[in-house]
């Protein structure tokens, strides 16, 4: 009923459903009961601890199964209600996209280094490394990013990181960086 109030009034609601508007109003301002708030604060806890330990990966159908898994009686609508009043949220992992081909009659360059790095002098060995950093635009401002180089204005995590010339922002304003 309380969802539906926007739409219909509630007097009319309480009569079709022969229902007393005023139980109904006393309904909406009784507090919770404090064993519901201590429940929800243990699974909140458990939720928490869970959280941690996958490394804020999972989403409310395994973060369901894990508390179930810990001797808890609860149900997917009570999880997701508790992560969302307490702003936890499961970060979907990335498949992982091939991008070598490896099966190929090319010339392949010879390793004269063998990962020996270690010079006398400066200026006498050069390395180049041709992989780039994950790179993603968050379009919603609101969300905080995890793991993740994002955002105007944040710093880049090594001092070795430039911005890369060309490409100077991604999306609706957002820098871009590369090694």
């Amino acid at each position: 009923m309380k969802a539906e109030s926007k739409y219909f009034p509630v007097r009319l609601m309480c009569r079709v459903l022969e229902l007393r508007s005023s139980g109904y109003y006393a309904w909406l301002k009784r507090p919770r009961t404090t064993d519901r708030i201590r429940s929800d604060q243990e699974v909140l806890t458990a939720i928490l601890k869970i959280d941690r330990e996958v490394k804020q990966v999972y989403g409310v159908p395994r973060m369901t199964s894990e508390p179930r898994d810990r001797g808890f009686v609860i149900n997917h609508k009570r999880v997701e209600r508790i992560m969302r009043e307490n702003g936890i949220q499961g970060v979907p992992k990335r498949k992982f996209k091939v991008t070598t081909n490896s099966k190929h009659r090319l010339p392949v360059a010879e390793n004269l280094l063998n990962q020996e790095f270690d010079v006398a002098q400066p200026n006498q060995v050069w390395a180049s490394d041709i992989s780039v950093p994950q790179q993603s635009c968050m379009r919603d401002e609101g969300k905080a990013p995890r793991n993740r180089l994002t955002g105007a204005g944040c710093k880049p995590p090594q001092a070795a990181w430039v911005k890369s010339p060309g490409r100077e922002r991604c999306g609706k304003g957002t820098p871009r960086y590369q090694v």
